[in-house]
């Protein structure tokens, strides 16, 4: 075992917050009060299997939160994973959904029968039940899947503040997962492994698609003749800013625009303009504006649709 891990330290479970994860759960019939007592001291020591941009930042995390960093394996790894995993109490599994159950399967057989490490998944879709039922003997798998888009340049504290989705079969697991990722500095949600690939899809609309669409609106804008970073500076704040009013007062109150004031005679001169320069984004406008006119019908009569937007 590696020197450092034989520093062992507590694994606390009960904060004033956690008391309601607990008696929410008791009241749920999810456990008992036996299973809430605190486990004894531990070593605190993690890894990765995958060696990407979210494997990094969760091992920064732990390193700043005082884990000893046994460090990532990959596939192309001069270390044995069993060299890397030895002594770790956690280990972080980023890879993509498909190279998972796989990735599992190495692991539980680097894994000496009675560790049983906390195996965190970071994939926000992929059902965890089928998979604990399998290497439960070996393993304990939970979900933290963070909501955070993290670049090559990201700073070292990307993943500090940012809400995380957790989700375990067993309850002890649950606490160990929730407790790790305010470890880590995350803010955890409770999520059941029945919706996870809903969440997963919200998360891909709220970040991918506003990604897309915003790529959609540069090249747009830059037809007009403006040169693209001053495009990119331009769209990428007022998208801020509307992002910046949903978080203050929720999406229907913050809608604004042509759509919402239902200025149809403006419509009709962007669908135009569209089919003009860029004809294959106009079912693309369309399906949007209809979004839209469905999220204004929501929206209260005092709304910021004030707004010349």
């Amino acid at each position: 075992m590696h020197p450092e891990c034989v520093i062992a330290s507590w694994t606390g479970r009960v904060d004033s917050t956690h008391g309601l994860d607990r008696d929410l759960r008791l009241a749920r019939g999810q456990g008992s009060e036996g299973d809430m007592e605190m486990k004894p001291a531990r070593a605190r020591c993690a890894c990765s299997i995958g060696a990407g941009r979210m494997a990094r930042a969760l091992l920064a995390a732990a390193r700043e939160a005082g884990l000893a960093d046994h460090g990532a394996w990959s596939r192309s790894s001069e270390r044995e994973l069993a060299d890397v995993v030895d002594g770790c109490d956690t280990v972080f599994v980023a890879v993509p959904d498909d190279a998972i159950p796989d990735a599992l399967a190495q692991l539980a057989g680097a894994t000496l029968v009675g560790d049983r490490p906390l195996v965190v998944v970071t994939s926000g879709s992929i059902a965890l039940q089928s998979l604990n039922r399998r290497y439960r003997r070996r393993l304990r798998i939970v979900r933290i899947h963070p909501l955070q888009v993290v670049t090559p340049d990201s700073p070292r504290d990307v993943l500090d503040g940012v809400t995380c989705a957790v989700t375990a079969i067993d309850a002890h697991d649950l606490d160990d997962a929730i407790e790790l990722a305010r470890l880590l500095g995350m803010r955890p949600v409770q999520l059941d492994d029945r919706d996870a690939a809903t969440w997963h899809a919200a998360a891909t609309l709220a970040a991918n698609a506003v990604t897309a669409i915003l790529a959609d609106a540069i090249e747009l804008a830059e037809s007009t003749g403006i040169d693209r970073d001053d495009a990119v500076d331009a769209f990428a704040s007022l998208a801020t800013a509307a992002i910046g009013n949903v978080r203050r007062i929720g999406p229907e109150a913050a809608l604004t625009g042509p759509i919402a004031r239902g200025d149809r005679t403006t419509i009709d001169s962007h669908r135009a303009a569209i089919r003009d320069v860029r004809p294959e984004l106009l079912d693309a406008y369309d399906e949007l504006a209809a979004r839209t006119e469905a999220l204004a019908a929501r929206a209260p009569l005092a709304t910021a649709t004030e707004v010349t937007s």
